[in-house]
């Protein structure tokens, strides 16, 4: 103990008590854990057909059922994390066509001709769509993503016109809302084909674009911190 302490002119300093120190602050509102989604929404798909089959604007709507995975952010920042995605998802598209049909002479010798016939054709399949994406986070509740999709084909009826599996490149934006342990998100995607979707078979050539809105549910994997319970300190002054 030094001179001035003895004299009462320095206030005396001691440790704190152990189990009382504080604890930093997390980094972000929402800790960085790993998460599991599911997603349900609805999948306005364009199919883009060579000559002489035009998609003209018909688009083709249904429901899409989609499970994902998401590591933890990456990074000093904390500003990318890896993303797999994989469910069921309708492709297809109803196209305005023109074909061409012969009509026959009536009178012997009459040559027939061919007439232009306006139609509708319709072709709808299932897919088990996969991506792995790359998802970029400037801010906890906002995302964007993208990377590369394959798709298996699961219609048996349509293996001689339909390609059994394609590729092609998946990208998104999404809102996240989080929990310890639970929360919701809400996203707009696209999937593009680079190869056809149509076998070497088949009389056409098309390519699926997609576009989805989903909605689902998140949940943390480790929504649990591990720590270790505070120390009391005895034998102070007034115990016994």
């Amino acid at each position: 103990m030094s001179n001035a302490q003895e004299a009462g002119l320095s206030p005396k300093t001691e440790p704190p008590p152990v189990g009382m120190s504080k604890t930093s602050a997390p980094d972000s509102v929402y800790p960085n854990f790993a998460k599991l989604y599911l997603k349900i929404g609805r999948t306005s798909s364009f199919g883009r057909a060579d000559p002489p089959y035009i998609a003209t604007g018909n688009n083709y709507v249904s429901t899409a059922f989609l499970i994902g995975y998401v590591g933890k952010q990456l990074g000093k920042k904390r500003f990318f994390a890896f993303e797999v995605e994989s469910g069921v998802v309708q492709k297809g598209v109803e196209m305005n066509v023109t074909n061409t049909q012969f009509v026959g002479g009536g009178p012997p010798n009459t040559p027939g001709h061919w007439f232009p016939v306006q139609g509708v054709e319709t072709y709808k399949t299932t897919y088990l769509s996969n991506a792995c994406m790359l998802r970029f986070c400037p801010i906890d509740f906002f995302y964007l993503k993208a990377g590369l999709n394959g798709s298996m084909l699961t219609d048996q009826s349509y293996n001689q016109q339909y390609a059994g599996f394609t590729t092609g490149y998946q990208f998104g934006v999404g809102l996240q809302f989080m929990s310890r342990i639970v929360g919701g998100m809400i996203e707009v995607e696209g999937i593009n084909d680079f190869v056809p979707a149509t076998s070497h078979a088949s009389s056409m050539v098309i390519y699926n674009r997609e576009a989805l809105i989903n909605a689902g549910i998140v949940f943390n994997l480790d929504p649990r911190k591990k720590q270790s319970p505070p120390i009391r300190q005895t034998g102070g002054p007034g115990e016994f």
